[in-house]
């Protein structure tokens, strides 16, 4: 592609985002409030479930795990999605953005929690499987960092709800 047709359609791009139909704010909406739904859903809801009707808390614990790798996941795909059309613009102000610092926040506290605690957490384990004398301090790093990715979230949902 030319330079001058990406740049065409980079213009197109911008035009949708503010024309009457505004796709862009819509979508990214749309895609906040469904990522948002399964931050809470997985962490809130899904994974307390698993350690409520299973018997064995490893296959709990590993089958959690398992959710909040999925998590990470969509959430990084959901990032994307939601910060890719702001990048089209202003890239100073699309970075700045409060809506935008909350989600790149989030992201990378999910990404902690996912490549930095949990990691922690598995080398914690004895020979058996059972938690060992750091596990439940790695543990609760990372459900302190799932939390704050959760308000993050919920935070930056509200922004948008609320039009700012």
């Amino acid at each position: 592609m030319s330079g001058r047709r990406a740049a065409i359609v980079l213009t197109k791009l911008r035009r949708c985002g503010t024309s009457d139909f505004r796709i862009f704010p819509v979508a990214r909406r749309v895609v906040l409030s469904l990522w948002v739904g399964s931050l809470w859903t997985v962490g809130y809801l899904a994974a307390p479930t698993l350690f409520a009707v299973l018997d064995d808390r490893r296959l709990a614990g590993e089958i959690a795990g398992q959710l909040f790798f999925a998590e990470t996941w969509l959430s990084l795909i959901c990032a994307g999605l939601i910060l890719l059309p702001e990048f089209f613009g202003d890239i100073r102000h699309a970075i700045f953005r409060p809506d935008n610092i909350l989600v790149i926040i989030c992201v990378v506290l999910l990404a902690g929690a996912e490549w930095g605690a949990r990691p922690l957490m598995d080398a914690s384990r004895i020979a058996d499987g059972s938690g060992g004398p750091d596990f439940a301090m790695w543990h609760g790093v990372a459900a302190g960092l799932y939390l704050g990715a959760s308000l993050c979230g919920l935070l930056a949902l509200w922004r948008s709800a609320s039009g700012r």
